[in-house]
């Protein structure tokens, strides 16, 4: 199948737009039959990149109605597809979905030229051998997370950090569960450095595109602890170990002290802010400080 493709740029940085003419040029990628026109009325799809703002708003959706059959859009890169760190500006307007419909999203910031390759092949369906070297994500590149529920404690770091909001932590009855929006990420690294217990990853999986934002999502569960004083759900298993390990290793002679340790962890913040749990509390504290 042949397919003409017109660019829109809707407030993008130039980033995207650099690694779609890498992507649909280079024959490399595998990807025929493609030609990028000068202007939507001449072409059947439309990539886009850039959140869009107030005055690219109403150029995309012209744009679109111009588009010819069968009017495939590509949403190209993290501000198209959720306006990523940008989404609090005051002329932002987007992301592209809200304002044209989007066939398909490809995730990165930038996405590499292969992963647009994919989408476009996906579309055509066409077949390609993605076994090369030229398909292996390069060493040190930032893409899809992977989330290690064995270490991670629920420490809400990654999600405080993330500039883009892409990371959500929510107790749910007995689990913790931490979802990562891939369609929101700039795949900064944030979240990597900031994990204490290095549970988060960002890994070479570049392979980052959909037709649904549903599907552009990462998640995980970790099983929570009851409190030992109203069987409500409260800290994790690994959370608590963690901060035993670290109470430990500042001063092990607190070791002595470890069942009152335990029992603090293992009591939820309603119960300890009952007054005369602060105050047995405060006592602890003093008297491991001072070793009484």
């Amino acid at each position: 199948m042949a397919l003409t493709v017109f660019r829109f740029d809707a407030s993008g940085c130039n980033g995207c737009d650099i690694e779609i003419l890498s992507a649909v040029l280079n024959p490399e990628y595998g990807i025929t039959g493609i030609e990028v026109v000068d202007a939507p009325d001449k072409a059947q799809a439309m990539i886009v990149t850039g959140g869009g703002n107030e005055k690219t708003a109403a150029l995309l959706k012209g744009a679109h109605s111009r588009l010819q059959e069968p009017k495939l859009v590509i949403a190209m890169g993290a501000c198209a597809a959720s306006m990523c760190v940008f989404k609090e500006g005051y002329n932002m307007r987007g992301p592209v979905d809200t304002v044209v419909p989007v066939s398909y999203f490809v995730l990165g910031c930038p996405p590499r030229p292969q992963n647009l390759a994919v989408a476009v092949q996906t579309l055509l369906k066409s077949d390609t051998d993605r076994s090369g070297p030229l398909w292996i994500g390069p060493e040190g590149l930032r893409a899809r997370m992977a989330h290690d529920p064995e270490k991670c404690t629920a420490c809400g770091a990654c999600a405080n950090m993330c500039p883009s909001g892409a990371i959500d932590i929510a107790g749910d009855g007995k689990e913790f569960r931490i979802v990562f929006n891939l369609w929101k990420c700039s795949f900064c690294g944030t979240c990597q450095q900031v994990c204490p217990e290095e549970a988060v990853k960002l890994t070479a999986d570049y392979n980052l595109q959909g037709g649904e934002k549903a599907s552009l999502i990462v998640s995980g569960t970790m099983a929570r602890e009851l409190c030992v004083v109203c069987g409500n759900p409260h800290i994790t298993k690994i959370q608590k170990a963690a901060v035993q390990n670290r109470i430990l290793s500042h001063d092990g002679t607190l070791s002595a002290r470890l069942s009152e340790i335990t029992s603090s962890l293992s009591t939820c913040p309603a119960c300890k802010a009952v007054i005369s749990r602060q105050t047995t509390a405060r006592k602890n504290m003093l008297r491991w400080v001072y070793r009484t």
